[in-house]
């Protein structure tokens, strides 16, 4: 299992990029030192590596344009109850596949030697959405992820 499905280290690893960045819709500016995740959540544990981390939506999702389409009834239906509360998924595909829904990305890591990984990112987004639902996904991949990335 990869570190990146323990929640633990991100208050270290990631305490200068969440300073920097700023907040998403719907939410708040956290203070230094406080990197605590504001939305519980739930991880399960898979045979052979595999995991899934997730959080539960906040409060006011209905805020964030991205999540719009969790009004969408059927949608919601072929989720069922629980997958349809769930805001970020972090699944990991041991050993080197990871998806990550709260970006809606696909990572593929690809060894190159001992000490070094690439890292391929595959963003999607709706082709069928209009730009006010695609433009804050554009803007989330090309800001936080990947080489000119913050984390």
């Amino acid at each position: 299992m990869e570190n990146d499905q323990d929640y633990y280290h991100v208050g270290l690893t990631h305490a200068s990029s969440l300073l920097a960045s700023p907040p998403g819709p719907g939410q708040i500016r956290r203070g230094i030192g406080d990197f605590r995740n504001p939305n519980p959540g739930v991880v399960a544990l898979g045979d052979y590596g595999h995991v899934s981390a997730n959080t539960y939506l906040p409060d006011n999702w209905q805020e964030n344009p991205a999540q719009l389409w969790r009004n969408d009834s059927e949608k919601a239906t072929r989720y069922g109850p629980l997958s349809a509360r769930l805001s970020m998924h972090h699944l990991d595909v041991y050993p080197n596949c990871w998806f990550l829904s709260g970006y809606q990305s696909l990572v593929v890591r690809q060894p190159k030697g001992p000490n070094q990984t690439e890292m391929w990112y595959f963003n999607f987004i709706d082709r069928n959405s209009g730009e006010d639902v695609n433009e804050p996904w554009r803007r989330k991949a090309i800001n936080l992820l990947g080489p000119a990335g913050m984390f």
